[in-house]
């Protein structure tokens, strides 16, 4: 049987339930489609496929997998326990932070990720160097006399020759790094990762964040790697990826261009939305247009990867309806139409007004769930005072002022059309 948008609807309803919302139309199953989910708002477009595999909203998956400042503070407590302080607010593992080596008292700067792989103190770093009698001894406690190192310790950074006794090969190699795990090249080599091992691994520890898209060497060879949250291509060597390291783009290590915020609104919406303006940075707006409505609307990088879209499209079901039964009956009205001594601290905008020839004939409020309900995603309890506010105000303002205001609750919306039937009808013959 041939998938329909319908039976897709139902098998994603039999997997998630009504944590998720099918928007679009399904076409195929590598044709990307848009769905909400409900828990959050977002709406994110994804191949069907995915979903059905186990792809879900990437920005609660991200949220998830957030480090909060709590979280490293105690990891940096864990670690070396109150011998360093974290001074700085943390952003994100790739962007540097402000630490105090409370021994000393001195202030420095250093990624989470650094910090917590064993960077310390620049300014004691030295001051009580290890002995090469330590060092060794910890080289024993972890490999026993399957290497030996065959000059003296000098610093952790500093290379050694080292000789691996399984194979007989010598190679060189930091203190940090063979006491963080790296071992002999060669037989590495022997034993090494395919391609499908090491895609595999990357799904396992971050799901569908990254798309490994380069031939895996090594664990050292930088592989190419693309991240769907945000479309960055980039290379990053294996063990840096498995370590923790993201994205440098989105660790505020890489600043997006034009050309690269128009690659991913392409991947992200294919040909769907065009770029209109210069990027300037992710807080400030630029226009962009939806080719499918040829709507222009102004947006910023951070409001686009939360899922705001089209603002005209966005409409609700209920006000679509409206929208094309004044059309239908050729009546004159104006979107979200505000009256300046209607107002709270702003305008408050009223859903449509409806004029004959230059006359207010009319307004007309479609009133969503939020309206009579607590609804989390607009605001939970404090947005639903803020709803009844706007909303008394606006009813008081048409009866002071004798305006006819029709309001329709979401209840209604298979009536839409029979309520401004018999509303309009007592004040416009049609």
């Amino acid at each position: 049987m041939k998938m329909t948008t319908e039976l897709y609807m139902y098998k994603v309803f039999d997997l998630v339930g009504d944590e998720y919302t099918v928007l679009g139309t399904y076409i195929n199953s590598n044709t990307k489609i848009t769905f909400r989910h409900n828990k959050c708002g977002s709406e994110i477009s994804m191949r069907p496929y995915l979903f059905i595999n186990g792809t879900r909203c990437r920005w609660c998956f991200i949220e998830s997998r957030r480090r909060t400042q709590d979280q490293f503070k105690d990891e940096v407590r864990k670690l070396v326990a109150d011998e360093y302080r974290v001074i700085g607010d943390y952003v994100a593992s790739g962007t540097k932070i402000e630490m105090q080596h409370n021994k000393c008292g001195h202030n420095f700067l250093a990624t989470p990720a650094h910090f917590l792989h064993g960077t310390r103190c620049p300014q004691c770093f030295g001051a009580h160097k290890k002995s090469d009698e330590q060092f060794k001894q910890q080289v024993h406690d972890l490999v026993g006399q399957e290497y030996v190192f065959l000059a003296e310790y000098k610093a952790a950074r500093f290379k050694l020759p080292v000789l691996h006794q399984v194979c007989g090969k010598e190679y060189s190699i930091t203190a940090n790094d063979f006491l963080g795990g790296k071992r002999c090249p060669h037989c590495y080599g022997n034993i090494r990762k395919t391609t499908e091992e090491f895609k595999q691994t990357v799904k396992d520890k971050y799901g569908e964040e990254f798309l490994v898209l380069g031939e895996y060497k090594n664990n050292r060879t930088k592989i190419e790697l693309m991240h769907t949250v945000c479309g960055h291509e980039y290379s990053a060597s294996p063990d840096n990826v498995l370590a923790g390291y993201g994205c440098p783009r989105c660790a505020g290590n890489i600043q997006w261009t034009t050309d690269d915020f128009k690659k991913y609104v392409v991947g992200q919406e294919g040909s769907n939305y065009e770029v209109l303006e210069e990027y300037i940075n992710s807080k400030t707006k630029l226009m962009m247009r939806h080719v499918s409505c040829g709507f222009e609307f102004k947006t910023t990088l951070d409001e686009f990867r939360n899922g705001n879209r089209c603002p005209f499209c966005r409409e609700s079901k209920g006000e679509k309806r409206i929208t094309v039964y004044l059309a239908q009956k050729q009546l004159s009205f104006v979107r979200q139409y505000r009256f300046d001594d209607c107002r709270y601290k702003k305008p408050l905008p009223f859903d449509f007004a409806v004029f004959k020839e230059d006359t207010l004939l009319c307004l007309i409020e479609y009133h969503g769930r939020q309206h009579y309900e607590i609804v989390k995603t607009f605001g939970g309890a404090e947005g639903h005072k803020e709803v009844l506010r706007n909303d008394s105000i606006k009813t008081d303002y048409c009866i002071s002022k004798g305006i006819p205001l029709i309001v329709i609750p979401y209840l209604e919306l298979s009536r839409i059309e029979l309520i401004l039937e018999e509303q309009l009808g007592a004040l416009i013959k049609f």
